[in-house]
Parts: structure tokens; sequence; C-alpha cells
């Protein structure tokens, strides 16, 4: 099923006020830049395990089942250090997505392309459908997008919190 932009914004809008209505999004009295850091450090060790991986299982099955779930695990990472550094918790997926387009628009995340991602997961982990070559090649682009906006993001913002709190 497609929608228009508006359609999305307005689900968008939907999901969050959902999500704040329902206590799922936990306001911290603090920004927790040690998960931050510690999420972003595991982050960028498995994006340096991926760039070593040969993909032949997937070439040859043309199933990119597991591969998207290493990239989205990586995305998720760094998605909660970046709801870490605004002092959010949330262990629901969609929320912290909606929270990331609401209160983060410098980072550009999309709406429909993190919903996406996570729906493949979905299907996959909780229906057994495997993601074909053509979704991840379709996806790929965008997780690179996201995790390379969202690392740089996460460091440059740890680093000015920290100054911050040795002033």
């Amino acid at each position: 099923m497609y929608y228009s932009v508006g359609q999305m914004k307005s689900i968008l809008t939907d999901v969050y006020e959902s999500c704040k209505r329902n206590g799922l999004l936990i306001r911290k009295d603090k920004a927790d830049t040690e998960l931050a850091r510690s999420l972003l450090e595991t982050a960028s060790s498995g994006m340096e395990r991926l760039k070593g991986w040969n993909f032949d299982f997937e070439r040859k099955t043309k199933n990119y089942s597991f591969i998207l779930a290493d990239y989205y695990e990586i995305l998720r990472m760094l998605i909660d250090a970046c709801l870490c550094l605004n002092k959010i918790s949330t262990s629901n997926h969609q929320c912290a997505n909606a929270y990331l387009c609401i209160h983060q628009p410098e980072l550009k995340p999309n709406w429909a392309v993190l919903e996406k991602m996570r729906l493949l997961r979905n299907a996959m982990n909780y229906r057994g459908e495997a993601v074909s070559q053509e979704e991840w090649f379709k996806l790929k682009p965008e997780f690179d997008r996201c995790i390379a906006l969202f690392t740089r993001h996460i460091s440059k913002n740890i680093n000015k919190q920290e100054s911050n709190s040795i002033h």
C-alpha cells in the first residue's frame, strides 16, 4: 500500500501521539552519554564486521534476511543512542522512529523508509518471511545514509555534551 506525503505525515503524528499517550516514550532526568557512546561503539564495530563480509550466502540463495537484520540492529543502536542524548527511552521501535522523525529533523529521517525497514525486519522475525535481493538493494542505500548521518550526529553531540559538562 502506498501513501501520499500528507498521509505519511498524518500517520507519523498519530503514531507519535499514541506513543506519548500510552507512556511508551519515557523522559529521563539527564542525557545518558555513556550509553550513547557504548551504542555508537558497538554499532561501529558491527559496521566494521560487515565491511569484511563476502555475502556469498546472500548471492547464492537470494535471501538477504540476515544482512538486513544486521543492518537493522546497527541502525536501532544508533537511533537508541540519539534518544539517549535527548533524554528519551523506549523499547518500542516504531515509537523511537516517530520520536526521531519529529524531534530530529536535522537528521532528515524518512518515516516511510524507517517503517519499511521495521516492517521487513518484523516480517522476517515474526512470520519467517525472507528479504529478497530486490528489497535489500532498494533499502541498502538508505541504511548506509542513515547509519553514516546518525553516526556523525551522535559523535558530534557526545563531544559537545562532554565539553559542556567540563565547563
